[in-house]
């Protein structure tokens, strides 16, 4: 069964709650993870939200 996700009201909260789930997931460790895969991991998620961010800038620039 599908949910709904409640729209965010402004880009702001948008950018709040972007913000605060990348946070969670950085702080979270797997069960069992080695310190070295626990910074791999985070250290990817980080390199996703950029890109992200780095193609957001783009299209608003219209290039």
């Amino acid at each position: 069964m599908a949910q709904k996700v409640a729209e965010p009201a402004n880009l702001e909260e948008l950018d709040k709650t972007e913000a605060d789930e990348l946070e969670r997931l950085l702080s979270e460790t797997e069960e069992g993870e080695t310190p070295e895969g626990s910074r791999f991991r985070r250290g990817l998620l980080v390199l996703l939200q950029n890109k992200k961010w780095l193609w957001t800038g783009v299209a608003a620039l219209g290039v």
